[in-house]
């Protein structure tokens, strides 16, 4: 357990999954089910061998990341894939309660901000869709970042 001390190795295989997400995601625009279930196996042993969180707080942060998105998702008519409320409830089983927030808000914010650009520079127009699987990597390297490996 001395190297779960040292370094959450649970975020280096959280990193690689959204990594791989992220490519899917621009590719074919789609989260696979197969890769959010590999995360969701991953995410529950991490919680369980990680000293530094606690279940109940993976477990939370599951859930609270998944209502939050699936109602926006929701409310916004399918603006926000099932596919990424259901990444970022897996992540949320890697950061745990204190940390999914603050990695909601910055992936939340970093593509508002790049959409906002891409409108402004006609690139883009407000029917067209974009990955959102490249700002929750974003935004999980941002909080993991700023909280330390």
């Amino acid at each position: 357990m001395k190297g779960w001390e040292r370094m959450n190795y649970g975020y280096i295989l959280l990193i690689i999954l959204l990594v791989i997400a992220t490519i899917v995601d621009i590719k074919e625009k789609i989260i696979p089910n197969w890769l959010v279930f590999v995360g969701f196996i991953i995410g529950s042993v991490n919680a369980f061998l990680n000293p530094a969180m606690s279940i109940a707080s993976a477990a939370m942060a599951m859930v609270s990341a998944g209502v939050l998105l699936w109602t926006i998702s929701y409310i916004s008519k399918g603006g926000l894939g099932i596919g990424d409320v259901k990444l970022f409830a897996c992540v949320g089983l890697f950061l745990g309660i204190d940390k999914i927030i603050s990695a909601i808000i910055y992936a939340t914010m970093i593509s508002g901000l790049v959409g906002l650009l891409l409108l402004l520079i006609n690139y883009s127009n407000r029917k067209k869709t974009m990955p959102f699987a490249p700002f929750i990597l974003i935004g999980v390297l941002f909080t993991i970042g700023r909280c330390g490996l």
